[in-house]
C-alpha cells in the first residue's frame, strides 16, 4: 500500500482525501507552495480532517475542521510520485478515485487503468471500473461495459422484456413463413420453446416477491440462466440458417432479421440483469465503509406501458449478509407517465419510519404532499409511527444512479438531506 499522500503541512491518509494534522503548519520555504496560493487552486476533492496532535490519525480519529482544501497541484504530485504521468486524464481519475474512497495506491491506479484498458476516459465507464474495484470483482470486458451502459442509460427491464417478447412474435411468424428451413420436429421444438418463454416474461412480475426474511422469491440467476440457454439456443438456429443461405430469399432475409433482433435483445437483458448482479455483490473490504445492499429492477405491469421499478435494499454486514426488514433503508425508483421519476428513500428502525421523496415536478410534489396524509393513516393502521416524511423538489435526486454509487452511504442519505 502507498505511503500517505505527502502534501506542504500534511498529507493524504490511504481511502481518505485530506489529512491535515492539527497544529502543523504549511511549510513554506523552499519549493513548497505558499498555503494561500494552494488555497487559491481549483480543488478536486474534500473531506473533513482527521487529525491528532503530531501525526496523521487512523481512520477513526477525532474530526475536526479542514485545514484547506485539496488542489490539483496535490494530486500532480502525488502521481509523480508514484512515478506516474500526471496527466490531465489520470488527474481525474485519480480524484473520483478519492471521491469513491478508494486508496490513491499505484497497485490500485494500476488496477482501474488496466479495467479501462488506459483508453476509455468516459465518466460512466470509470465509474463502473471504480465500482468493480470496491466489489473486489476482476471483471473481464462484458462485465465493465454492462455496468457503465447501466450507469449511462439505466434501461428498463420492462421496456426491454415487452421488446423481446415483440421480437420473439416476430420469429415465430418467421419460423411459420420457413418451413423448409429445418426439420418438421426442430422447427416444432423451437416454437415451442419460444412460446414458453414468452409465457415465462408475460409471469415474471408476478414473482418479484420478498419473504419475510428479506430474501426474494425470484432467483436472478435462474433468470440469467434461462437467458443465457435461449440466446444459445437462437445463436444456434442462426448458424444452422446461415449454413443453408436462407438470407438469399425474401422469407430468409426476414428470419434472419427476426432472428438478429431476438439475439439482441438477449444480449440486453443479459447486460441488464450482469449489472444488477455486480452491484448487488458484497465490498471486497468491509473496513471500506461502503453498504452492502441488493439491486433489483421490478417490471410493474400496472401502468401502461409497463415501466421498472427500481430497488435497493441494504444488507447487513458479515457472511450471511441477510436483510433485517427492522432495520433497514430503501430506496425505490419509479417512473409513470403522468408523474415522471421519483425516487423514495426510506428508513426502517422497527416500527419507526421516516420517508423522503425526490421528484422532478412542482405538481408532482404537491400531489404527493397531499397523498402522505392519507399514507400516514395506512401505516398508522398497521402499528407504524411516520417519524418524518418530506417531499422534495429534486430532478438530480429523482434517478436511481446516485444511489448506486459509493459517493454517499445509504444510512447518512436521510440524516444529510434534513440537515440540509
Amino acid at each position: 500500500m502507498a505511503d500517505n499522500f505527502a502534501a506542504a503541512g500534511g498529507g493524504i491518509h490511504p481511502g481518505k482525501p485530506v489529512i491535515w494534522p492539527s497544529g502543523v503548519k504549511a511549510n513554506t520555504s523552499g519549493d513548497a507552495a505558499p498555503a494561500k496560493e494552494a488555497a487559491a487552486k481549483t480543488p478536486v476533492a474534500q473531506t473533513e480532517m482527521q487529525a491528532q496532535t503530531q501525526a496523521p490519525a487512523p481512520l477513526t480519529a477525532q474530526r475536526t475542521s479542514v485545514a484547506r482544501q485539496l488542489t490539483v497541484s496535490d494530486l500532480k504530485a502525488h502521481l509523480l510520485s508514484m512515478q506516474l504521468p500526471d496527466t490531465e486524464a489520470n488527474v481525474k481519475l485519480a480524484s473520483l478515485m478519492l471521491k469513491f474512497g478508494i486508496e490513491l495506491s499505484r497497485e490500485n491506479f494500476g488496477r482501474a487503468l488496466s479495467l479501462l484498458d488506459g483508453t476509455d476516459k468516459a465518466v460512466n465507464t470509470q465509474e463502473a471500473a471504480l465500482v468493480l474495484i470496491l466489489k473486489g470483482v476482476d471483471a473481464p470486458k462484458g462485465a465493465l461495459r454492462a455496468l457503465a451502459n447501466q450507469f449511462s442509460e439505466n434501461p428498463s427491464m420492462a421496456s426491454q422484456l415487452l421488446s423481446a417478447k415483440e421480437s420473439f412474435a416476430n420469429l415465430s411468424a418467421a419460423i411459420a413463413a420457413n418451413p423448409t428451413l429445418l426439420s418438421s420436429s426442430v422447427l416444432t421444438n423451437v416454437s415451442a420453446l419460444i412460446s414458453q418463454f414468452m409465457n415465462m416474461i408475460e409471469d415474471l412480475p408476478k414473482k418479484y416477491k420478498f419473504t419475510t426474511e428479506g430474501l426474494p422469491l425470484i432467483d436472478r440467476q435462474d433468470l440469467l440462466s434461462d437467458v443465457r440457454s435461449m440466446k444459445a439456443l437462437l445463436e444456434g438456429l442462426q448458424e444452422k440458417a446461415m449454413g443453408k443461405s436462407q438470407g438469399s430469399t425474401l422469407e430468409g432475409e426476414s428470419f434472419i432479421s427476426s432472428l438478429m433482433s431476438s439475439i439482441n435483445k438477449m444480449n440486453g437483458l443479459l447486460d441488464n440483469l450482469m449489472a444488477q448482479a455486480l452491484l448487488s455483490q458484497k465490498p471486497a473490504k468491509e473496513n471500506l465503509g461502503q453498504e452492502n445492499y441488493l439491486y433489483y429492477q421490478v417490471p410493474n405491469s400496472l401502468v401502461k406501458p409497463p415501466s421498472t421499478v427500481d430497488i435497493i435494499i441494504k444488507q447487513e454486514q458479515g457472511r450471511s449478509a441477510s436483510i433485517d426488514p427492522k432495520n433497514t433503508q430503501l430506496v425505490i425508483g419509479l417512473e409513470t407517465q403522468s408523474l415522471g421519476k421519483i425516487v423514495v428513500s426510506l428508513t426502517v428502525k422497527n416500527k419507526d419510519l421516516k420517508f423522503i421523496f425526490n421528484t422532478e415536478y412542482e405538481d408532482v410534489k404537491k400531489l404527493v404532499e397531499e397523498e402522505s396524509k392519507t399514507l400516514k393513516k395506512a401505516l398508522n393502521s398497521k402499528d407504524y409511527n411516520v417519524q418524518n416524511l418530506m417531499v422534495k423538489l429534486s430532478p438530480s435526486m429523482a434517478m436511481i444512479k446516485p444511489y448506486l454509487l459509493p459517493l454517499l452511504g445509504l444510512e447518512h442519505l436521510f440524516r444529510i438531506d434534513t440537515e440540509a
